[in-house]
């Protein structure tokens, strides 16, 4: 092995290093320093550098390396020539990886440059329809006020079950163990990206089960939403609530509802669109496309309502379609009137599903009703009705339909949306 002299920054080398590297300063002295058995110095007035780095050439390529993996500037000879230490013996072992130490790659590795590089990609999904707004606007949230300020510039590679288990014991207490296990959850995607995906860490980290206890699921009886409507004067808004309660659709589904997908000719209704907050989507969150009855109470409201082009909203407010802060607006103000304490989803899409299977209605059309993908969704509302479930959805009218008959009728209204375009 040739032994180099070192260099410093006005200094070009005509050769090329050996792979085990050597410590070197960009610092400028009286005369070039030079290596000793103390480190570097200056031959003329003996002093050392404050700062150095490891110059390290593989496989042709040269890497300077100014700082430890916690991005501390290497003061000291002694605390270069140990890092430089682990370099060669990572060489020695073949897992020497040029990525680990090129400060740009590790920038990008560090944990708040991480998140934000994932949520990015994430941004470019909702793009694309992929992923919903509500979604990564909770998870940016989620990185931005709990995860960066834990983890900081913390390498992503060296954040270890431990610390993950730090992170979770150290999120406020006031928090909902929901949230935490949202929390906890948006954490093990970026890793789990991370290692499936991307590749940029060796090994998954296990993450702790968060308990959440059984989910609560308040609901409401019919005699309660007729308070809560009595106590909203505006037929458009009126006719949106009752739309809900009677068809259990989910309030981005209401939102984007269309006057061609209200089959006048049949009293039913097509639910195949959302909003993704105040985006439009022509695919809803399981997307699928659902045929719904409209009872007499929500045909008469939505007459009421002067219906327009079959491309416009059903539900409008100054020429625009709802957008939800309206909804919740209008909800909270006629909730607290009426006296009734309960959220929006509970007060409308849940008590719905509850009121049909309390009454004796099927868990599968239920489960086709309000779009599960999966019964175990649906299942919920299962000790609402401890006897067997014999019933169907349609509970005022048609009460003898067969799941298959439901099956022919949405082929149909499909075939119909077909022809139409």
């Amino acid at each position: 092995m040739i032994k180099a002299n070192p260099l410093t920054s006005w200094q070009t080398p005509t050769y090329n290093l050996c792979m085990n590297g050597a410590i070197r300063t960009r610092e400028k002295c009286c005369q070039p320093f030079q290596e000793t058995s103390k480190g570097l110095r200056c031959p003329k007035c003996k002093a050392r550098p404050e700062t150095y780095y490891i110059d390290f050439w593989w496989k042709g390529d040269r890497i300077r390396v100014p700082r430890d993996k916690d991005g501390n500037i290497f003061t000291s000879y002694e605390a270069a020539n140990r890092f430089l230490t682990v370099m060669r013996s990572k060489v020695d072992e073949k897992t020497f990886n040029p990525k680990d130490y090129i400060q740009v790659e590790v920038k990008k590795l560090e944990f708040a440059t991480y998140a934000m590089a994932w949520v990015a990609r994430r941004q470019k999904e909702v793009n694309q329809e992929l992923l919903s707004r509500g979604y990564l606007r909770s998870a940016t949230s989620y990185i931005e006020n709990h995860m960066i300020p834990f983890f900081q510039k913390r390498d992503i590679r060296d954040i270890h079950e431990g610390l993950i288990h730090d992170f979770k014991d150290e999120l406020p207490a006031h928090l909902r163990p929901k949230t935490i296990k949202n929390i906890m959850a948006t954490l093990q995607k970026i890793f789990s990206d991370a290692f499936n995906v991307r590749r940029d860490i060796p090994r998954m980290p296990r993450f702790p089960k968060i308990p959440v206890g059984k989910p609560d699921y308040d609901w409401i009886q019919k005699d309660d939403q007729e308070k809560i409507l009595a106590e909203i004067s505006d037929p458009v808004r009126k006719a949106f609530f009752i739309f809900m309660f009677q068809t259990a659709v989910r309030p981005g589904e209401a939102r984007a509802l269309r006057w061609k997908r209200v089959l006048w000719e049949i009293k039913k209704v097509v639910v195949c669109d959302a909003m993704d907050e105040e985006h439009f989507k022509d695919r809803t969150k399981e997307g699928d496309h659902r045929l719904i009855p409209l009872y007499p109470e929500t045909i008469k409201a939505l007459k009421a309502i002067t219906q327009g082009d079959p491309e416009d909203f059903v539900f409008t407010f100054r020429g625009k379609p709802f957008n939800h802060k309206l909804i919740d607006k209008t909800w909270r103000r006629a909730t607290q009137a009426a006296g009734i304490k309960i959220r929006l989803y509970h007060g409308t899409r849940h008590s719905a599903a509850s009121q049909a299977v309390s009454a004796g209605a099927d868990l599968k059309v239920v489960q086709a009703v309000l779009g599960h993908s999966c019964i175990s969704s649906t299942q919920r509302y299962a000790h609402l009705h401890p006897s067997a479930l014999l019933k169907f959805w349609d509970l005022q009218e048609d009460r003898h339909k067969t799941v298959t008959e439901v099956e022919k009728m949405e082929t149909k209204v499909l075939n119909l949306k077909g022809k139409k375009g």
